[in-house]
């Protein structure tokens, strides 16, 4: 089945529905092991695996986007390839796909700091027919986890750049916010943010040389600390403090 066949699907996110009843939450039963992926300049390719942990067989499809989840398949232009694009996995079985670099895709990629893309999983369920007194809704579920390519010879260490970043509190039209910089040459994730009893609404990841700027959810209590915690290349989380710049 092509890409954009398989994201019309994914659009609709309905095969078959009829009568009214409970429906059923959307899961995934095919898994990506691990949150994200490194890709370091240096290798070749990566392997990533996929575990189908429902009992039934499942249909994925992979791919990798540049940001927009939305983008056509025609308009994206990465510089990974994927093999295979397309699989069947077998209940309670795995599926290693793996990730090529290409750079002839995507020419004029920076050299000199982290760039981040996205893999995309869509599971597409085993058609299954309704009984006669049977309402039936079947989803097709995607996953998609960020991908970071790494190039060789980067100042510092990406455990390192979350330690290097700026903040500063303010107040605009919007409310008070924290506004916060990385000089690194690494994106950073953050996975929450709090300063004097008030907490960000939407933690972002800082891209390298980037300023993001995050509304709080109440005005902070006087205080000099940020406490946040940030994700690491395995994806956990740790906490760190930082002191307010003026």
């Amino acid at each position: 089945m092509r890409l954009s066949s398989l994201r019309h699907l994914l659009a609709c996110a309905l095969l078959a529905a009829t009568g009214i009843g409970m429906l059923p939450a959307a899961h995934a039963g095919v898994v990506i092991v691990g949150t994200r992926i490194i890709f370091d300049a240096k290798d070749k390719d990566r392997t990533i695996q996929l575990n189908n942990q429902d009992d039934a067989p499942a249909m994925i499809q992979a791919w990798i986007d540049a940001g927009d989840a939305d983008a056509k398949a025609s308009e994206i232009r990465v510089p990974f390839v994927l093999t295979p694009p397309l699989a069947r996995i077998e209940p309670r079985q795995g599926q290693s796909l793996r990730l090529l670099h290409t750079p002839q895709g995507m020419p004029g990629l920076p050299v000199d700091r982290e760039s981040v893309f996205y893999f995309n999983v869509l599971e597409i369920p085993p058609r299954r027919d309704a009984g006669p007194d049977e309402n039936l809704l079947q989803l097709a579920v995607r996953s998609r986890i960020k991908l970071f390519y790494r190039p060789e010879g980067l100042e510092g260490k990406s455990r390192e750049a979350p330690a290097r970043l700026t903040w500063k509190q303010g107040r605009d039209a919007d409310g008070a916010y924290l506004e916060v910089h990385n000089p690194s040459r690494y994106h950073v994730s953050l996975a929450a943010a709090s300063v004097g009893g008030a907490s960000a609404s939407e933690p972002a990841m800082i891209a390298p040389g980037a300023t993001s700027r995050m509304i709080l959810d109440k005005a902070p209590l006087a205080g000099t600390a940020v406490q946040f915690d940030w994700i690491d290349d395995f994806g956990g989380h740790l906490p760190a403090t930082a002191t307010l710049t003026p």
